[in-house]
């Protein structure tokens, strides 16, 4: 599935409840989606569990979106809110919206440029998951500041000190590393 003239035809096969269409698009957005979850869950087991779900709600509701070729942003979109709706709903620890800015901004190492891609996902999977959420959703999805604290009911301040914190996070994470 190359283009998005073979996305919108097996999108309407599924609509029609073919099977193999829905396989096919299964397979081939699978990977990319697992991506984008595995950024906000750690466990992979509830990553894959929230990809089976981002999948069946997508699948159920192929009727309602107006433009085919917007599938696979539509596809991330339920994916991130289901992201975000497991962190609510399993959060144990409570990470403090409210602390200080005391954490200065910077720009992060060179060293970024010199590791893999998978290394740079492991090293955001293991950020605090506040830090993690935040992260994400700013720097990965380019969403405003303003957006990130409707979606999660804080301040934008605390949207700030969030991303400004899991910079500094990472930040020490790849200086410990690549001294």
């Amino acid at each position: 599935m190359k283009k998005i003239e073979e996305t919108v035809t097996y999108l309407q096969k599924c609509i029609l409840g073919d099977r193999m269409a829905f396989k096919a698009i299964y397979e081939f957005y699978h990977p990319k989606l697992y991506y984008v979850i595995s950024r906000y869950i750690e466990n992979d087991w509830d990553a894959e569990d929230l990809l089976s779900t981002a999948f069946v709600k997508a699948f159920q509701n192929l009727h309602v979106l107006e433009n085919a070729d917007r599938f696979y942003p539509w596809l991330k979109k339920i994916s991130i809110n289901l992201c975000l709706d497991h962190l609510r709903k399993t959060k144990t620890t409570h990470y403090s919206w409210e602390e200080s800015l005391e954490i200065q901004f910077f720009e992060l190492p060179e060293v970024i440029n010199t590791i893999g891609e998978q290394e740079i996902l492991e090293l955001i999977r293991k950020m605090p998951e506040g830090y993690r959420t935040v992260f994400n959703l700013s720097i990965i999805e380019g969403y405003t500041h303003q957006e990130i604290a409707d979606m999660l009911g804080c301040s934008t301040s605390n949207t700030k000190t969030q991303l400004m914190k899991s910079k500094a996070w990472l930040k020490a994470k790849l200086e410990k590393t690549y001294e």
